[in-house]
């Protein structure tokens, strides 16, 4: 709320590393699971209570008669039923896995494809934690077009890097998989194609919710908006999972989202919040870009071996090529990007 995301990043460092220093010195063999699981809550603790050092800095004292924290129930449920409701959407979508399949495997392919994608998520959805406090001020201040800058620069931001990490990990594929996984994992193949569908409508929705509609005390609309697509995956998943299995959830997670944002558009579009049609006149220098650099991962990929060293050249020159294209075509974030970045190398330099 107040910005301060330094100590919060540091904080966090410290204690993974230290996880992970943990976890390699104590967990052995399979007997050292109990092990494990009691590394993995210690240290989420321990991270949250690093946050109560010197939290007298920040808090005054409050008189008990004064503390009315019953008022607060309603709006507090509001914003806890989409972070549940988005559980159990991913749990379920295992469980029925579970249900038709004969066995574990097709819940182990599911599980991995998605690690992947949800990893790359987080990279693209940080922008929305980050603006979060900012947007709520703007909008406590009455500067509303400002908060519409923040969320056209928000989705911007997604289609920056939606765009490559789908159209890369779809233009290297044969040579991903079986390094980064090794053998035996093939319908991740299959899995990993449809999955990064879910980039650009699971980080626009991200940004919908959680920085424009949360901070702007809209947080009933996005609730409504989750539950809806929910319900729409849990569908597709009775209609598909029992014939396809894991590809069958992935289908549902895909067009879960794609009708979350599709109600997300419409409602912001009507109320005059953000205007997606002048948007969507931007977004063609991603996708421009995209497709070059897809085309050419592609051949590469064809002409290549399968290892580690082939990996990382096509990784190396996918983002090379999709940066380089979006210079020449002088998109408007990467030039602020890097005239920020240019500004501080400067300052650096005189000092």
């Amino acid at each position: 709320g107040m910005e301060d995301f330094k100590k919060i990043t540091i904080r966090n460092f410290i204690i993974k590393i230290i996880n992970i220093i943990y976890i390699f010195g104590v967990v052995k063999t399979e007997e050292d699971l109990w092990k494990y699981i009691l590394g993995l809550a210690f240290f989420t603790v321990l991270g949250s209570l690093a946050m109560w050092w010197k939290i007298d800095k920040y808090i005054e004292t409050v008189e008990w008669k004064k503390l009315k924290p019953f008022k607060h129930f309603k709006p507090v449920v509001e914003l806890f039923i989409p972070t549940i409701a988005t559980q159990v959407y991913a749990i379920l979508d295992k469980t029925m896995i579970g249900m038709y399949s004969t066995n574990d495997l097709e819940n182990g392919y599911y599980e991995q494809a998605f690690k992947v994608v949800d990893m790359s998520l987080m990279i693209i959805t940080t922008l929305g934690t980050v603006l979060m406090p900012r947007v709520s001020k703007e909008f406590a201040n009455n500067h509303l077009e400002n908060v519409k800058k923040y969320l056209e620069k928000s989705y911007k931001f997604v289609w920056l890097l939606g765009v490559p990490l789908m159209l890369g990990i779809i233009g290297t594929i044969k040579i991903f998989v079986p390094v980064f996984f090794g053998d035996g994992y093939d319908k991740v193949e299959i899995l990993l194609p449809i999955l990064t569908l879910i980039y650009i409508p699971m980080g626009m929705n991200y940004m919908t919710g959680r920085q424009h509609l949360i901070s702007t005390n809209q947080h009933n609309k996005y609730t409504k908006f989750l539950i809806f697509g929910g319900i729409i995956n849990v569908l597709i998943n009775f209609v598909f999972i029992p014939k396809y299995l894991s590809i069958g959830a992935a289908i549902g997670s895909v067009v879960g989202e794609i009708c979350i944002l599709i109600m997300s558009i419409f409602f912001l579009q009507k109320t005059g919040q953000f205007d997606f049609k002048k948007f969507l006149k931007q977004i063609y220098k991603y996708v421009l870009s995209g497709v070059i650099m897809f085309i050419t991962l592609i051949l590469l990929q064809n002409v290549l071996n399968c290892n580690w060293k082939s990996l990382f050249i096509l990784i190396i020159t996918g983002a090379t090529l999709y940066g380089l294209m979006l210079l020449i075509l002088k998109e408007e974030l990467i030039m602020e990007i890097l005239k920020n970045v240019l500004k501080k190398f400067k300052n650096i330099v005189s000092r």
